[in-house]
C-alpha cells in the first residue's frame, strides 16, 4: 500500500468520528471503506472513542489482501491526567485497491 494511500484512508477514518456532516454517508466513503465497516459506523453513528491521530505506523501484510497497522497517541485529559489512545485499522485489498475493513479504538485514562 502506497504512502500516499494510507494517508488518504487515515484522514477518512478521523473523518469518520461524526457523520452528521455527511448527507451521503455510503457515497462519501464507499471509495475508502469495505461495505460491511460502512454498515458498522452507520449503525454507531461514526467510529466510537476514535481520535484524531495523524502518526503514522507501519504496516503489518497478514496475507496479501489483508492488513493492519497500530497507531497511538497521548493526550491531556484534566490538569494532571493523560489518556492513552490505541487504534488499529484494518484494511483489506478489496475492488482492486485497499479499504480500511474495520477499527477498534481503545482509551485509557494515565493518572500520575
Amino acid at each position: 500500500m502506497s504512502q500516499e494511500r494510507i494517508n488518504v484512508l487515515n484522514e477518512k477514518i478521523n473523518e469518520a468520528t461524526d457523520l452528521s456532516s455527511y448527507s451521503q454517508i455510503r457515497t462519501h466513503f464507499k471509495p475508502y471503506f469495505a461495505d460491511s465497516f460502512i454498515n458498522k459506523i452507520i449503525r454507531s453513528n461514526g467510529i466510537n472513542n476514535n481520535a484524531i491521530l495523524t502518526k503514522k505506523a507501519d504496516i503489518t501484510y497478514s496475507s496479501t489482501i489483508a492488513a493492519r497497522m497500530h497507531q497511538s497517541a497521548y493526550f491531556e485529559s484534566g490538569p494532571s491526567n493523560l489518556e492513552l489512545v490505541d487504534r488499529y485499522v484494518f484494511y483489506k485489498f478489496v475492488d482492486n485497491q485497499w479499504k480500511v475493513d474495520d477499527v477498534n479504538v481503545g482509551r485509557q485514562i494515565i493518572e500520575p
